[in-house]
C-alpha cells in the first residue's frame, strides 16, 4: 500500500506528481498543496539559465526534477555541477596518468598532492581535490558523489552546492596538513622518499564528507544502502562513517591506513555547520535514495593520504 508522501495517509490509487515524482493523495496532488520542490526547482532552473521552451510540459519524475522542451540557448552549469565535477575528476585522473607514467612524478606531487611541507604550493590546494591515487579511490568517491551530490544540488542550488564542495575540500586538505605538522617531524625526513611523500594527500572525500553533513543535516531519515545492500538512515551512516574516522585518528593518527582522517572529519564537521545553516533558513530535502548509493566518502589506502 502507497503512503501520501505529504500527510502519510494510505492510498489505493496515488497522484504521482509530475514535478517532483512522489506520491500524494487527491487532497495534495497538486504542486502548491505540497510545497513540491521538483516545481520550485523547475521556475529556478529557468529563470537562471535564460531558457525558451515550447511549451510549457513539465519535467518528468525521471529527468529528477528538470526542464523539459528544447533550450535556445547554451546550457548552464547550474543545475549540473554534479556532473561537471566527476568529469574533472575523470579529466584529472587521466592526467595523472600520463604524467606517472612519462616519468614526471615530481611535477605530478607538486600539483595534485597536498603535502604538509609544500603548503605553499597554494595550486596544489585545489588540484587535489579532485586527483586520486588508485582506480578504486576515483570510482568510490565518483559513486558517492553522483548519489549524494545530485540529491543535494537539487535542492540549495549549483551555485551554493559548487561554494560547498571546493570550501569542504580546501578545508579538508589544510586541516589534514596542519594536523600532520603537528604531529610528525617532516624536517627529519628526506624529501623524495616514500615516507615523506606519504605524508601528503590527495582525492574529493574531504569536499564530499562536507556534501555528507549538508545533506545529513537537511534529511537525516534519507534511506540510503550501504554497499548498494544493506538499508539505513542516512544519520546512521554519517555516525558510523565519523566514529570509524574518529578511531583510527585517534589510535593511528591523522594519516592512519593511508587515509587522511582528519581531512575526512574536517569536511564533514564544516558539512553540518552549513546544514545546521540552511536548515534555519528553511532549508529542506523531501527527496529520497531509492537506489542508494555505497558508505561513506573515503578512498582506499595506499602512497600518500587518501581523502
Amino acid at each position: 500500500m502507497q503512503n501520501c508522501d505529504e500527510c502519510g495517509k494510505e492510498l489505493s490509487m496515488p497522484y504521482t506528481c509530475s514535478f517532483c515524482g512522489e506520491k500524494y493523495c487527491s487532497k495534495h496532488r497538486l504542486p502548491e498543496n505540497h510545497s513540491c520542490d521538483g516545481l520550485s526547482s523547475y521556475k529556478q532552473d529557468v529563470r537562471d539559465k535564460g531558457k525558451v521552451y515550447d511549451g510549457p510540459s513539465p519535467p518528468s519524475a525521471s529527468s529528477g526534477g528538470r526542464a523539459g522542451g528544447r533550450s535556445l540557448t547554451i546550457p548552464s552549469i547550474e543545475g549540473n555541477v554534479t556532473y561537471y565535477l566527476l568529469g574533472a575528476m575523470a579529466t584529472v585522473f587521466v592526467v595523472q596518468i600520463a604524467l606517472l607514467s612519462l616519468g614526471f612524478e615530481r611535477i605530478h606531487n607538486s600539483i595534485f598532492v597536498m603535502h604538509p611541507d609544500r603548503i605553499e604550493y597554494v595550486w596544489s590546494w585545489f588540484g587535489s581535490i579532485f586527483a586520486h591515487g588508485s582506480p578504486a579511490h576515483i570510482l568510490v568517491n565518483g559513486i558517492v558523489l553522483f548519489f549524494f551530490g545530485t540529491v543535494l544540488e537539487r535542492k540549495i542550488g549549483g551555485r551554493r552546492f559548487l561554494a560547498l564542495f571546493f570550501v569542504g575540500g580546501l578545508v579538508a586538505g589544510l586541516a589534514q596538513a596542519t594536523a600532520t605538522l603537528l604531529t610528525v617531524d617532516v624536517g627529519a625526513l628526506t624529501p623524495g622518499t616514500p615516507q615523506y611523500e606519504g605524508l601528503g594527500a590527495l582525492g574529493a572525500s574531504g569536499a564530499i564528507a562536507a556534501v555528507l553533513g549538508t545533506l545529513t543535516v537537511l534529511n537525516p531519515k534519507l534511506r540510503v544502502y550501504l554497499w548498494f545492500f544493506i538499508p539505513m538512515p542516512l544519520w546512521f551512516l554519517t555516525i558510523a562513517f565519523a566514529a570509524y574516522d574518529l578511531f583510527f585518528a585517534a589510535t593511528g593518527g591523522a594519516g592512519a591506513g593511508g587515509v587522511a582522517r582528519v581531512a575526512h572529519l574536517s569536511g564533514l564537521g564544516l558539512g553540518l555547520l552549513y546544514g545546521v545553516k540552511l536548515k534555519r533558513e528553511g532549508v529542506s530535502v523531501r527527496e529520497r535514495l531509492d537506489f542508494g548509493g555505497p558508505g561513506g566518502p573515503g578512498g582506499p589506502g595506499g602512497p600518500g593520504g587518501r581523502i
